[in-house]
């Protein structure tokens, strides 16, 4: 009776492990789909800048060569999640870090809970550290933007770690140097995410007049180029958060439906050999009477 008791807990506690993770699988599908029509949003909204990008071209070229920084540090802005339960998510990001970075010339910006405490136990020299909540607004990272135009001038490089959704079932982690900016990778990772970028064919007239000056517009287009680009790269790795949960949830729920039914099997066979016995000992004993 004691084993019968203890299956049977068992069983209770794991339906409602169950009832758990469906919660959250649901709960990841909609903030998932949230944060897909911010995506779309975003696309929109950088058509419209590319296309006036493509206008002004001829006066300004985006990709102009910058100074290179006496600088021998970079910098690597880490983009993870503030809750764990998402798969490897968060792990693949702080293994490209850990992998390509060394603590002594890198210094990290980081995004997220799991990444901060990766980087604070690895020793990075941590610069600053923001987190993130599951709706995001441009506010939310004003400080990263602030920071990028105070301090972009010391280092040597800028690259952003952060995951890709691809797919429900494909989360891609990658890097992306943000300074010096290369239309080869805007490119890349626009055409990626579903955004033509091309300022090469220019067909319409160009402005004769840019309002203050031309180095004031290209450094306005460059700060709404970059700002668009970090907001897009975080809003994909807030979506694959989501969808990592999704799935993870998905399959401890399906994992806690096998062991119910394994748990039920076995719960099933002990109480009926326990029958089995009873009815044998009474037949026996009755048997030993006659």
């Amino acid at each position: 009776m004691a084993n019968l008791k203890a299956i049977k807990t068992k069983i209770k506690s794991t339906g409602n492990l169950k009832k758990i993770s469906r919660a959250l699988e649901i709960i990841s599908t909609i903030k998932l789909q949230k944060n897909k029509h911010k995506v779309e949003s975003a696309k929109q909204y950088f058509l419209d800048l590319s296309r006036l990008i493509a206008e002004v071209s001829e006066k300004i070229n985006l990709f102009d060569t910058v100074e290179a920084s006496s600088s021998k540090k970079d910098l690597a802005i880490v983009v993870t999640s503030e809750k764990g339960l998402c798969g490897g998510l968060n792990s693949r990001v702080t293994k490209l870090l850990s992998t390509n970075y060394s603590p002594t010339t890198t210094d990290v910006f980081v995004i997220g809970k799991k990444g901060y405490e990766f980087c604070k136990r690895m020793g990075y020299n941590i610069v600053a550290y923001i987190n993130l909540k599951d709706e995001i607004h441009q506010s939310d990272i004003t400080p990263l933007l602030v920071f990028l135009e105070e301090k972009a001038k010391d280092y040597t490089n800028i690259d952003i770690l952060f995951n890709f959704f691809n797919n429900l079932l494909t989360q891609i982690t990658s890097s992306f140097r943000l300074s010096p900016l290369s239309k080869e990778n805007i490119n890349d990772f626009l055409t990626t995410v579903g955004v033509k970028f091309d300022i090469t064919e220019n067909n319409q007239k160009g402005f004769n007049l840019l309002e203050p000056t031309s180095e004031a517009v290209k450094t306005e287009l460059h700060r709404q180029v970059r700002t668009y680009l970090i907001t897009s790269m975080i809003l994909q790795n807030k979506i694959a958060e989501h969808a990592g949960r999704m799935i993870a949830m998905k399959n401890a729920k399906d994992n806690c439906t096998k062991f119910i039914a394994a748990l039920t099997l076995q719960f099933n066979k002990i109480r009926q050999a326990n029958i089995t016995r009873e009815i044998s000992e009474i037949t026996a004993a009755k048997i030993a009477m006659e």
